[in-house]
């Protein structure tokens, strides 16, 4: 992530590949290498430079990474400031007695202003200080000594968060205006919740294709087309498929209308896999097919 090239020469091995030094962020997620385990590579691994989500395909490939997997010092935990909070029995029982929580976890839920979960977040339960609060009254400020894992949201989400905050969107294309970034953000506050969805199987259902310049937006219009403004029809095709599977509200047989559909097609004219022979574009299409869903580009 936040990858920058430093330099590059001409290859040692052989002259007319290029060895190329960036400098990099690096997220380590056990399931990237499957079937080994955390720090570990597959015994012949490939490698592809792409743009992030393999927007507009590989830029090229190499052959061998080194420092990719290597230890890494664990990062200094970073505090998290809850300020105006009105502590209930159970946190004043953990403010007379904060070593009681170390190490436990709990989450922070965000709440919109009628009280409905909007999103999580986790955190360690760890009380480093308690304060009178800045807002004043009888509420208290609290600083806990970790905020918790890489999931934090982003600065980005915090305009999506304040539209969120006033009610789930009941028009399409809130997120329309949002970069791809800003739209990955919006999938995420609307990410499956408990509950199932009411029936909509059949019938002739409207994609609204005019915004769909990249892949979180394939999934915010499809998820309006389908279930309605704010709802969640999975983010990627692995999702898309257990989605068109039962459980969200929408199964096949049914017609899909997509309007102004070379948009997408020009957007997500990438592969996921080095050397694939469909683009994104065509997957997603053929995965919609298969679950006996009549596509009809507009």
């Amino acid at each position: 992530m936040d990858t920058v090239v430093i330099s590059h020469s001409p290859s040692a091995t052989d002259p007319d590949l290029v060895d190329l030094v960036v400098g990099t962020g690096v997220v380590e997620h056990s399931e990237v290498w499957p079937g080994a385990g955390p720090g570990t590579m597959p015994a012949a691994p490939r490698f592809a430079i792409a743009e992030e989500d393999y927007r507009g395909g590989p830029v090229g490939e190499c052959l061998s990474i080194d420092g990719l997997v290597a230890p890494r010092e664990v990062g200094p935990d970073i505090p998290l400031q809850l300020i105006g909070c009105e502590p209930g029995e159970r946190l004043l029982a953990a403010l007379r007695n904060p070593q009681a929580w170390i190490q436990e976890w709990g989450v922070l839920v965000a709440l919109d202003r009628f009280g409905r979960e909007m999103g999580s977040h986790g955190v360690r339960l760890e009380i480093a200080k308690v304060s009178p609060s800045v807002l004043g009254g009888s509420l208290v400020d609290i600083t806990l000594a970790d905020g918790g894992d890489d999931d934090r949201p982003s600065l980005a989400a915090r305009r999506i968060w304040e539209s969120w905050y006033q009610g789930f969107p009941t028009t399409p294309n809130q997120w329309a205006s949002l970069d791809t970034r800003g739209r990955a953000e919006w999938l995420d506050l609307i990410r499956p919740h408990p509950g199932g969805e009411p029936d909509r199987t059949g019938g002739t259902h409207h994609l609204d294709g005019r915004f769909i310049t990249d892949k979180p937006g394939l999934y915010c219009a499809l998820g309006e087309a389908l279930i309605g403004p704010g709802r969640w029809f999975g983010r990627g095709l692995d999702d898309l498929n257990d989605c068109l599977g039962g459980r969200r509200g929408v199964i096949g047989p049914f017609t899909l209308m997509w309007h102004d559909a070379d948009i997408a097609r020009h957007a997500l004219n990438f592969t996921l896999d080095q050397g694939g022979k469909l683009t994104y574009f065509e997957e997603a299409l053929q995965l919609l097919e298969s679950h006996g869903v009549t596509v009809v580009l507009r």
